[in-house]
């Protein structure tokens, strides 16, 4: 098959986005390389989203899988699309973000040429007036490139690798994304890091996570590294310096960004859930019989 004629699925969750959805799909369908077939779940949306995608499904014959249901979370409306993607790769967008023209091509030029299951590359954090507030741009040749970016998006995956190593999120609400992306990046030696942003990932004050991660109140974060702890050792692989990093980051940054409505008491509350989980470690620290610290890996360059 010629590289122009490579499918690619871009699976799309969709909730209540009617402001920003027609962007995101005008992004996709833009886009250099025209093979493309968009996934999209609306997952229960009460605004006129569901609407918007039939309207643009209907104008683009054989582009389009659209699916209604009921709300079901982004997790599994993602692990929905994964399953009806027809595409060779996939990859994800989120309904209020939008893609750079050359994304796809950029991304699949890559894994075409390296055979690679996954290629890995940064995003830009553009405001409302469209300027770029900050960026993340993965460095490859580094043992930290392929980490940088946590979310699932911003990343190119070959799909018969996604079903076959089982990959998939996990239903809570917050994190849903390490568990599929973490798995996806140490279960396969064919991981390419192309230092590129083209993914934009919009500074919306009200999408779901800057308007439900202001406190840890009811959110799942325990759960979160239970699934991530049990998924490594079902994959058997060895707490590495550079896992144990990637943990203590991720518990760091839930302290400092989610923890930041909470009061003293909660935070301490928190703090001692993590560590006493029954993932029997000491919160995400995850230590080795060999009790190796965390380290610092190489720089990667991330700007604001």
């Amino acid at each position: 098959m010629q590289k122009n004629e490579t499918l690619v699925s871009v699976l799309l969750p969709v909730y209540n986005a009617e402001r920003y959805l027609p962007r995101c799909l005008d992004s996709i369908l833009t886009q250099t390389h025209k093979a493309i077939e968009i996934v999209a779940i609306d997952d229960g949306s009460k605004d006129e989203s569901g609407a918007i995608l039939d309207a643009y499904s209907n104008s683009n014959p054989g582009t389009f899988i659209v699916e209604h249901r009921e709300n079901g979370g982004v997790a599994s409306a993602r692990n929905r699309a994964i399953e009806l993607a027809r595409g060779e790769y996939l990859t994800f967008i989120d309904n209020d973000d939008y893609f750079d023209q050359d994304y796809i091509s950029s991304l699949l030029n890559i894994a075409l040429e390296n055979k690679a299951d996954v290629v890995c590359g940064g995003f830009k954090r553009p405001d409302s007036e469209g300027r770029i507030v900050s960026s993340a741009m993965p460095t490859p040749d580094t043992t930290w490139g392929p980490y940088v970016v946590e979310a699932a998006w911003a990343k190119l995956y070959r799909t018969e690798y996604v079903r076959k190593a089982h990959l998939s999120f996990l239903p809570v609400n917050i994190g849903e994304d390490l568990y599929f992306t973490l798995p996806a990046v140490v279960s396969t030696d064919r991981v390419v890091v192309l230092p590129y942003c083209g993914y934009n990932w919009f500074m919306n004050d009200e999408s779901v996570s800057n308007t439900s991660q202001r406190s840890s109140r009811g959110l799942e974060f325990g759960q979160v590294l239970d699934g991530l702890f049990g998924r490594i050792r079902e994959l058997e692989k060895e707490p590495t310096a550079i896992l144990e990093f990637y943990f203590v980051r991720y518990v760091a940054w839930f302290l400092l960004f989610t923890c930041r409505g909470d009061n003293v008491k909660e935070c301490v509350e928190t703090t001692a859930d993590t560590q006493n989980g029954s993932t029997g470690t000491s919160g995400a620290g995850a230590r080795t019989s060999s009790q190796r610290l965390p380290v610092q890996p190489e720089r990667h360059r991330l700007t604001a």
